[in-house]
């Protein structure tokens, strides 16, 4: 299903499970989801749940709680490029369009996601 979506630098690895034995594989495709899309459009003065990660040379930021539900802002090209990708100045999430949401709750994927909404704030000069 990843494959209709724009994943820019993000791969999908295909690899073989098997069972305890090492030798018996599971059936079915299975892939790796390796994230290469970055983000540079987080605008912390703006996220009211984040907080800053200590004891780093970087600008890096972290979610506060797991509840963040429109606490965590975003610059309005954020919204270009790719379905799936990482910010630059976030640890410890990734992120997906309003389209692959979508998608993925038509087929009852997102509930082990626990996917929050973020806002896209505009005019920041």
């Amino acid at each position: 299903m990843l494959r209709r979506f724009e994943l820019g630098q993000t791969g999908l690895h295909p690899v073989k499970l098997f069972h305890h034995d090492r030798k018996t594989p599971f059936e079915g495709e299975y892939f790796v989801l390796a994230f290469g899309e970055a983000k540079d459009t987080f605008v912390p003065e703006e996220s009211p749940k984040v907080r800053k990660i200590p004891f780093t040379k970087k600008d890096l930021w972290g979610p506060k709680h797991s509840d963040n539900e429109y606490g965590l802002a975003f610059e309005e090209r954020v919204m270009q490029g790719a379905d799936l990708w990482m910010e630059k100045k976030l640890r410890h999430v990734f992120f997906l369009s309003d389209r692959l949401v979508e998608a993925l709750n038509a087929e009852k994927l997102t509930k082990p996601l626990k996917p929050y909404r973020c806002r896209v704030v505009s005019n920041l000069n």
